[in-house]
């Protein structure tokens, strides 16, 4: 399942927000169908190039290891999938080291890294 980050609803808010400000005082029919228009047509376009982030491929690997990749489309921040996947490490085993990661960002926006859990 992907989701919108929080910079790309707090956007869609302030849009919507001056899109409705926009019908109040409108006076004609012209007028409010222009500002319809344009909250429409600016809240789809935040929305299809809003964040997005996969979920976590997890593989298994010897010794309790688990490798988990994450990958962004759109706006998405480094440090919004670092977060994610921090997350991902935390649900896989309550209590883990990181062995390697590779948080660099590139042309592809994937990161990865290799958790070790302790038992």
């Amino acid at each position: 399942m992907k989701s919108l980050s929080w910079r790309t609803k707090m956007f869609s808010k302030k849009v919507l927000r001056i899109g409705l400000m926009a019908v109040a005082l409108s006076k004609n029919l012209n007028l409010l169908i222009l500002a319809v228009l344009t909250l429409v047509i600016t809240v789809g376009c935040a929305t299809l190039f809003g964040s997005k982030i996969s979920e976590p491929e997890i593989a298994s690997l010897p010794n309790n290891s688990f490798q988990i990749s994450l990958s962004g489309e759109g706006m998405v921040t480094n440090e919004a999938l670092q977060a994610e996947w921090y997350k991902a490490a935390a649900q896989k085993c309550a209590d883990y080291e990181i062995i390697t990661h590779d948080f660099t960002r590139r042309s592809s926006l994937t990161i990865s890294g290799v958790i070790k859990c302790k038992k």
